[in-house]
């Protein structure tokens, strides 16, 4: 009876596995369909690939790269997988991206969900040295307030 049941469940696992996933995401006169098998969904890379195809897409690249963080949060929300958060080569540039746009939200949803910031600091140290570089030059201090709720500091030898 319990072997029956375990196939049971193991059988409705596969098949909702099979079964195609839909996240949509509306903005002001357009709306994103983002469609794929629920095992894709789920799988490794996915959300990486969308939001890398959203960002480098010339029809949209203003406004894909605004949508950006309303995407990412639409997978999160519907359950994808999010190791490329976990992957300072992954997260580093939607980081970097983020701190630009002065989007506190995506900031935080950011580092919420990634576990090796201090590795992102490292890899994108150059790119954040010149983000905080034009952040004073322009007198941008949301950027500055934002990488500080990161946890991010400068070393002596930065600040020269």
């Amino acid at each position: 009876s319990s072997v029956l049941a375990e196939t049971s469940a193991a059988g409705e696992l596969s098949e909702q596995l099979r079964l195609d996933r839909v996240v949509t995401v509306d903005f002001f006169g357009s709306r994103l369909m983002f469609r794929s098998l629920a095992l894709d969904f789920t799988g490794h890379g996915y959300v990486e690939q969308q939001l890398a195809a959203l960002c480098s897409s010339r029809t949209t690249m203003i406004d894909g790269l605004f949508m950006v963080p309303f995407v990412l949060a639409a997978f999160i929300r519907a359950g994808a997988t999010t190791a490329c958060l976990m992957r300072p080569s992954g997260c580093g540039y939607l980081l970097l991206l983020a701190l630009a746009s002065e989007s506190f939200n995506f900031v935080y949803l950011l580092v919420k969900e990634a576990v090796h910031l201090e590795a992102v600091f490292v890899k994108y140290r150059q790119q954040i040295l010149q983000l905080i570089h034009r952040a004073l030059e322009h007198r941008r201090f949301m950027v500055l307030d934002l990488l500080a709720f990161c946890g991010y500091s400068l070393r002596q030898a930065d600040e020269e």
